[in-house]
């Protein structure tokens, strides 16, 4: 896969270290921060998919050797945590790009398209590991029928909203 692609945003090129230290910093600002990491915690999925679904479509900046170390030499404490990170999405992009492949599943199996999407997705893995002898297999479904809490699709993996299932669980465990 070629570096030049569309959603690929090049920083312009500088001759000295001072100079690319300034341009990535200015990258930074303007909203080219989210990680793969963040990514892979929000959505719940692996590096792969992202490098995979974001890549071609999210705008983009890379940081190369050359870059992080100008950065190393030109710091700005802000920003320290990006500048080990390959690639940094563009947070506007990023999140217009998943409330437009996200939808909520009504009981019906309706689809209604979202215009916000929650902090923290979690998988039915998650849930049942973490509320172990609330729910297993068996019933999850029935906590779903309840409309206990909605049911995302992102991009057709089915996900749920971690506060508003955790809010349902703190309830039933102070009844």
């Amino acid at each position: 896969m070629s570096l030049r692609t569309k959603s690929f945003v090049p920083v312009p090129a500088a001759e000295t270290y001072l100079k690319i230290s300034e341009n990535y910093h200015e990258a930074f600002e303007t909203g080219y921060t989210i990680t793969i990491d963040e990514i892979k915690e929000h959505l719940r999925v692996k590096n792969w998919w992202v490098s995979q679904t974001f890549s071609d479509t999210v705008k983009h900046i890379q940081i190369n050797t050359i870059a992080r170390q100008a950065l190393k030499k030109y710091p700005d404490r802000r920003w320290e945590y990006l500048y080990l990170k390959k690639r940094l999405f563009y947070k506007r992009s990023y999140y217009t790009f998943i409330i437009a492949n996200t939808v909520i599943l009504d009981l019906d199996g309706n689809k209604k398209q979202v215009n916000k999407i929650p902090t923290h997705f979690v998988t039915r893995s998650d849930i049942l590991v973490q509320y172990k002898g609330i729910v297993n297999t068996k019933n999850f479904y029935e906590f779903l029928n309840k409309k206990a809490f909605k049911k995302y699709l992102v991009f057709n993996m089915p996900r749920y909203d971690k506060q508003e299932v955790d809010d349902y669980f703190a309830s039933l465990i102070h009844l």
